[in-house]
């Protein structure tokens, strides 16, 4: 019987080896959690936009909008965020309504907003009663010119404004 001499390895498969992107480990971990943040990001912004688009983030925006807006109702809304139709918009002070429209629409760009720009395709009514001037503040003098000019922080930019009915 012979003994068992010891034999040079053979050929082996080659060892796989880690991928190298010329980033340290760290690093690539760093980036990686970075891109799914931004894109967690993304898909709430996504989710909110599309919120406003249905009914209840429609009612959400306009309670707002008349909150922040004394004596503003706004009723009977249709439409997305883009496009949105009014049935009755009515704006009042302490001895009542002054201005109600009826059958108002606003057709806007809101990406606009992000060169500064408000700009409105087409603002309409089917019907404006301007029943009187609206109040002034006691010691108030309508006609006195404010000491600064009023700005808006963007330009404004409408391309159709139209009433069929003002009265």
């Amino acid at each position: 019987p012979t003994a068992r001499q010891p034999t040079a390895p053979g050929p082996t498969a080659p060892r796989p080896t880690a991928r190298h992107t010329g980033l340290p480990a760290p690093l690539r971990w760093l980036l990686l959690a970075l891109a799914g943040l931004v894109l967690l990001g993304l898909l709430v912004v996504m989710g909110a936009v599309g919120w406003l688009s249905t009914p209840s983030g429609r009612a959400f925006v306009l309670e707002r909008v008349e909150g922040a807006v004394p004596g503003l109702t706004l009723e009977g809304a249709e439409g997305g965020h883009f496009d949105l139709r009014l049935n009755r918009l009515t704006k009042a002070d302490g001895r009542g309504p002054w201005r109600v429209g009826e059958g108002a629409a606003l057709d806007w760009a809101p990406f606009a907003l992000l060169r500064r720009t408000l700009r409105v395709e087409g603002l309409t009514a089917d019907r404006v009663d301007l029943s009187r001037l609206p109040e002034t503040k006691a010691g108030e003098d309508a006609a006195a010119e404010p000491d600064e000019p009023f700005h808006l922080p963007l330009d404004v930019a409408v391309e159709r404004l139209a009433v069929d009915s003002l009265t």
